[in-house]
């Protein structure tokens, strides 16, 4: 995985690095998977998200992907920086912005389409942002990006110098002491980027 500190809700870079992250992650067609799983293949899956650890707090832009056998977690991370650093020298192309625009409007009225999921997702921003109309207000900030800015976005928060890079290998079994591999090994399958 690897992360860059960005801000949380009631910022207004909420909603550029919120595209910044579908157009880099979110979807087959996005710049990561397109370049790590279709076009090298060197990983299985990968995705991204905005609001870990939480909502209320600052958060990180997060890149998760795992590695296709034969390749390694290095070979990922380091095309996961040249896709990163291409969006950050070239920008992005208006189309890319409209697409994760609609993406990213619609999870959000997708939350609210009846009464129930209404009310729970108002009420749980209330709650977690302190006014339940943030999320929509959102929506316009969403509607108002344009490509630069966009890009400015980009050089801001994801600097190679601001990154934290984190690699979760298997467990390597302790034959020299107990002569067989774990019974159980530890998984963790972290949450499809797409819901």
């Amino acid at each position: 995985a690897v992360g860059w500190p960005i801000p949380t809700w009631g910022h207004a870079d909420k909603a550029a690095t919120d595209v910044l992250a579908a157009v880099l992650g979110r979807g087959d067609s996005s710049r990561l998977h397109v370049e790590l799983v279709k076009r090298r293949r060197i990983a299985l899956w990968v995705g991204t998200m905005t609001e870990y650890p939480g909502e209320r707090f600052p958060n990180l832009l997060s890149i998760v992907a795992a590695p296709q056998h034969p390749h390694t977690p290095a070979e990922v991370e380091a095309a996961i920086h040249e896709v990163v650093a291409g969006l950050i020298r070239d920008g992005l192309k208006p189309a890319e912005l409209e697409k994760a625009v609609n993406l990213l409007e619609a999870d959000r009225f997708r939350q609210l389409q009846d009464h129930t999921n209404l009310a729970a997702t108002l009420a749980q921003y209330q709650a977690m942002l302190g006014d339940w109309r943030m999320p929509l207000a959102w929506v316009s900030d969403l509607r108002a990006l344009t490509p630069e800015r966009i890009l400015e976005a980009a050089r801001a928060y994801l600097k190679p110098q601001r990154r934290n890079t984190v690699t979760v290998k298997p467990q390597e079994p302790d034959t020299a002491t107990t002569g067989t591999a774990p019974s159980h090994p530890a998984t963790w399958e972290p949450p499809h980027p797409d819901g």
